[in-house]
């Protein structure tokens, strides 16, 4: 019997699942034996690029062990954050010798090569960042749809909002699916929105444009009573927020069809991120 060159495992043909993380301790532990097989901590290159990492990172690697320095690795990769850590990926990547000869021993290509391995942890771990043909690490979304996420994140931290928490890690399920389930994600940011509609004005089953006329909208317009420009750029955003919720409602519910039909990557995107932002702001609006 013959197997291809890299054969697949049960964890990735049974355990591999659907569930997003964005830290591993296993990840972190196979990028750290990686990074050593290529370039092990007591060697002279080594210490060259954990020098390197640590004037452009600001963090120290170097240490002394009895008589000689070494680059700690085991450390960072078990204990630092996660932003040296995706640094040291690139900068491996970047500083690494493409070319090396010993006796009895040549291998050339090693730079790809790490970069491959690298890419292949980060994939294979579900983690929501992948690297790129440079070594750069990247999230799997762009920034701008990373920091809306983040500050909605901040926003939801009262045990009230446990449930919108939840919601918001199904649209990271989502998104990181392969193929990606853009419907699921717009379905998923839109139970973060009533979520947080349902906690502000509990009578209310589900949000809508009714709804929202009759509960939020005098609250948008008392708040900002005393600023006539406020005032009118706060009418028009409440007006984008509910016509976002209209154009939401096509993706739960198509006439005809018993499921609607999956949204381009690029709608996705859009309705999710807009989503973040209408969420964060439907939260300054009812928080007291």
């Amino acid at each position: 019997m013959s197997f291809p060159s890299e054969p697949k495992r049960y964890s990735q043909l049974y355990e591999k699942g659907e569930n997003l993380v964005r830290d591993s301790a296993r990840m972190r532990l196979r990028l750290l034996k990686t990074l050593e097989s290529y370039c092990h901590g007591y060697t002279e290159p080594a210490i060259s690029l954990a020098r390197l990492i640590e004037r452009r990172c600001g963090i120290d690697i170097v240490v002394l062990g009895g008589s000689s320095f070494h680059a700690n690795w085991d450390k960072l990769f078990r204990d630092g954050e996660l932003r040296d850590i995706f640094d040291t990926l690139t900068l491996a990547f970047r500083e690494m010798p493409d070319e090396k000869t010993e006796p009895r021993f040549k291998a050339v290509g090693r730079r790809e090569a790490i970069r491959k391995e690298f890419s292949q942890i980060l994939d294979e771990e579900m983690v929501g960042y992948f690297l790129d043909e440079e070594g750069i690490v990247h999230p799997r979304v762009d920034e701008a749809f990373e920091g809306a996420r983040r500050s909605l994140i901040d926003g939801l931290k009262d045990d009230k909002y446990a449930a919108a928490r939840n919601y918001l890690d199904d649209v990271d399920r989502a998104l990181l699916r392969n193929p990606t389930d853009g419907r699921q994600a717009i379905r998923s940011v839109f139970d973060v929105v009533e979520n947080i509609y349902k906690q502000a004005f509990q009578k209310e089953t589900h949000i809508n444009a009714r709804s929202l006329a009759n509960n939020l909208k005098p609250i948008v317009g008392n708040k900002y009573c005393d600023d006539k420009l406020e005032s009118q750029v706060a009418e028009k955003m409440f007006s984008g927020f509910c016509n976002w919720v209209d154009s939401v409602h096509f993706y739960r519910h198509e006439a005809g069809r018993p499921e609607p039909s999956q949204p381009s990557e690029e709608t996705t995107l859009a309705i999710v991120s807009q989503g973040y932002s209408h969420a964060r702001w439907l939260l300054a609006m009812v928080s007291v």
